[in-house]
């Protein structure tokens, strides 16, 4: 990419995107396109076309869609298939008919089938079973987009890179979000300001045994910008670092200064037990997250607290 190429970024409202965009204009890049939702309906293919007739992006980072966290997703199947789907295809479609030089789409490890819960997932191995029933809707929307990219990169020389992106978590400036369907960090984070706020007690989803790898949404982006210059086809994105959901509590009990009780609802779905990710082809990138998951957190504390002031 050179600095003066026209880039449109889709989602540019939302955790990544958002920051994405300012990854970008950090950089020194001038012809940036931030789209969101009052500046395009994704839904609409008409008014996607006619969006990049207008913007003629000569790249595309593709990072809308419906997403939730586990209740979320549980709640909300066929919306989450529908929309993310009919964005993707619409997206993608516009890209290769309007001449863009290449795109690239924002996955999630949901794709990987569920067989993948006790080993590093490999990206060969996407189609290679159902996906974990937790987020199975989400989970083959991306993988038609996966699909969809391959199929149009053979017909219309599209170049295109495939980001299967791990938990990224991060701020941005939003009221505070609907917690039984957003994803664990921010639904954590909010806890916590609640509690600290009412002495409420925090409820959290499963026993604080599954493992997860979060990445900070700030380092994610520029990660994300360099593959977009350096990668082509399917690619993990992750820090390689296992968690438990009971040590992020742990480190935001500690972050926080808040004592309220943990309540563990063993009752309510946690989603799967294990998810990391083969970081092979990133590592070979060069690829090294500078950002402790500690400091991550205490950040996004810290914005989330002087955003929110009681």
């Amino acid at each position: 990419m050179n600095l003066e190429d026209p880039i449109l970024i889709t989602g540019a409202g939302g955790l990544l995107g958002s920051h994405l965009v300012d990854c970008l204009v950090s950089k020194g890049y001038r012809n940036v396109f931030a789209v969101q939702r009052e500046d395009c309906d994704l839904i609409d293919s008409d008014n996607v076309r006619s969006f990049f007739n207008l913007c003629a992006p000569r790249y595309v980072f593709h990072c809308a869609g419906r997403v939730y966290g586990v209740g979320g997703s549980t709640n909300n199947k066929s919306k989450t298939f529908y929309e993310n789907v009919v964005i993707n295809t619409n997206v993608i479609h516009a890209a290769a008919v309007t001449g863009v030089k290449k795109i690239l789409v924002l996955g999630s490890g949901a794709v990987y089938p569920s067989k993948t819960i006790d080993s590093d997932a490999v990206e060969s191995e996407i189609f290679n079973g159902p996906p974990h029933s937790s987020h199975e809707a989400y989970a083959y929307s991306k993988r038609v987009a996966l699909a969809m990219l391959q199929a149009y990169g053979h017909d219309y020389a599209l170049s295109w890179c495939y980001v299967v992106a791990t938990n990224i978590y991060g701020y941005r400036k939003i009221c505070e979000p609907d917690l039984e369907s957003a994803p664990v960090i921010e639904a954590l984070v909010y806890k916590f300001l609640r509690a600290q706020r009412t002495g409420s007690k925090i409820e959290v989803w499963g026993d604080g045994s599954e493992l997860r790898d979060f990445w900070y949404v700030k380092e994610a982006a520029f990660a994300i910008e360099a593959l977009m210059r350096r990668c082509t086809g399917t690619i993990n994105l992750g820090t390689g670092n296992l968690v438990s959901i009971r040590q992020v509590v742990e480190l935001l009990t500690e972050i926080t200064g808040v004592k309220s009780r943990i309540e563990w609802n063993t009752a309510r779905a946690a989603g799967q037990l294990r998810r990391s990710y083969d970081l092979s082809k990133l590592k070979a990138l060069g690829f090294v997250p500078k950002h402790t998951l500690y400091a991550g957190l205490s950040e996004y504390w810290r914005k989330v607290t002087s955003d929110m002031p009681m």
